[in-house]
């Protein structure tokens, strides 16, 4: 994941008098998936500065939709590339008649339509590239248009060193122009969070050993990989359960999950706001995706004291885990994920004390307030140039 600044190349000093700016957040809908809640915090963290913040949301569609700070701007926009154009006609609208100084895009289907729109209005723009940012065998027009965008951009910020390299080689940027701002996690907002009431944590046992997955249910995020990882073991570890969070292509995986024979075996509880209550109770947590940016959902279950199991895909977790916070496996690999997941399943101490290092790291290295701050200081530079023209 990166984020594209676009400003112009005269930036003010970090330390020039900040003013209240008013900044328009771009969101295709409002799902409990990472991007929404990084856009949360985001807002949240700008309206405690003193900020005006707006979210601008193509589709009145997810479990988020009726429970956000402030009140969005529904644009009610199909999000598909055909509506592409009537998104772009209406956010410039909307800008317009809001007047905002800075806009930001939370996903990465946003972020074209979001830059249109800026430029079109002459309003800076702030773009979030989700996942790896890899665009290995995309089509060259597609990177010539994207390449136009970033060009015009005074700053780039990667989440991760992977995706800082990613940018820089598919676009050929210039290093300097790319600066790695990690995503943070707000541990004590988590643990409360984690405390919650969820009818579905009572279903949980405690001498089954339970293996918690949650995220997008879909071929990126490689819930087939954790589902045939568990028909391996469901010998050697004959008590084990897993527990999917999410929403996507369900009846693809429960169909897998029967083929495998391990469907009494799994548990699939749906789309949920709060997923912490069920994280919490994770005797092994599970990343398996294929690929990622920098996984909002790993800090979170490091950030509950959960030892976590994750593939090492190109970017992300292998910038988080070291072995004694949390173990990869190689992308794909369902054999060597079995074997971690058989291993812990008889050293609850290596469990235990795997987890305890996972929320120091959190800690240490991942709170949400100091990623933010250095975001602000990100966004304030790029609307102070437009600032300057006005006088």
């Amino acid at each position: 994941m990166c984020v594209i600044v676009h400003v112009s190349k005269n930036l003010s000093p970090l330390n020039a008098p900040q003013r209240s700016v008013n900044v328009g957040i771009v969101l295709p809908y409002l799902k409990a998936g990472g991007t929404e809640r990084q856009a949360r915090y985001i807002a949240r963290h700008l309206r405690g500065s003193g900020h005006r913040v707006t979210l601008i949301v193509a589709e009145k569609k997810g479990i988020f939709a009726e429970n956000v700070d402030g009140e969005p701007v529904f644009l009610n926009v199909p999000f598909n590339k055909t509506a592409a154009p009537l998104f772009v006609y209406r956010l410039a609208r909307t800008i317009t008649g809001a007047n905002f100084d800075l806009l930001l895009s939370r996903a990465w289907n946003t972020n074209m339509v979001t830059a249109a729109a800026g430029l079109l209005t002459r309003t800076p723009y702030v773009l979030f590239l989700s996942g790896p940012s890899s665009r290995r065998g995309q089509p060259r027009l597609k990177l010539w248009v994207e390449g136009f965008f970033l060009r015009r951009a005074a700053r780039i910020l990667a989440v991760s060193e992977g995706a800082k390299e990613n940018c820089v080689r598919a676009y050929d940027l210039p290093r300097s122009l790319v600066k790695v701002v990690h995503n943070g996690i707000e541990v004590d907002d988590i643990q409360r969070l984690a405390d919650e009431h969820s009818e579905h944590v009572q279903r949980f046992d405690e001498d089954v050993l339970n293996v918690v997955f949650v995220g997008r249910i879909n071929h990126r995020k490689g819930l087939d990989i954790f589902l045939r990882a568990l028909h391996q073991v469901k010998e050697t570890v004959p008590r084990v359960k897993a527990w999917v969070v999410g929403t996507g292509d369900v009846e693809t995986y429960r169909q897998l999950a029967d083929d495998l024979g391990v469907r009494n075996r799994v548990e699939f509880l749906g789309e949920k706001e709060n997923p912490f209550p069920e994280m919490k109770q994770a005797d092994i947590f599970v990343v398996p995706s294929r690929s990622e940016g920098f996984p909002n959902v790993l800090l979170e279950a490091m950030a509950l004291g959960r030892p976590v199991l994750a593939a090492n895909c190109e970017t992300g977790p292998n910038e988080i885990l070291d072995g004694m916070n949390g173990r990869l496996f190689p992308v794909e690999d369902a054999g060597a994920l079995a074997r971690h997941i058989e291993d812990l399943s008889w050293r609850e101490d290596t469990r235990r004390e795997m987890g305890a290092r996972a929320q120091e790291t959190v800690r240490r290295d991942f709170r949400l307030e100091r990623q933010l701050a250095k975001m602000e200081d990100i966004l304030l530079q790029a609307v102070q140039p437009a600032d300057n023209n006005r006088e």
